[in-house]
């Protein structure tokens, strides 16, 4: 179970990758003219590892079993 201050964290991160995406995909296709395929898949690539390398260990753990939770029930 997620902690008040965890279950906020989680929020944050997920607005910020979010942000993130948006910003990094008009970087692509806008300053460095690559096409919208590729750009789509930098920025997907980029968000991914975001995710996996900066978020805090636990949060990636208790997100992962609550995600395991629901899809039990």
């Amino acid at each position: 179970m997620l902690t008040f201050f965890e279950k906020h964290a989680y929020i944050g991160f997920s607005f910020l990758y979010g942000l993130s995406f948006i910003i990094n995909f008009l970087i692509f296709n806008f300053v460095f003219g690559l096409p919208l395929l590729l750009s789509t898949l930098l920025t997907s690539l980029g968000t991914i590892l975001a995710t996996v390398f900066l978020m805090p260990k636990t949060i990636r753990r208790e997100a992962k079993i609550s995600v395991v939770k629901d899809s039990l029930y």
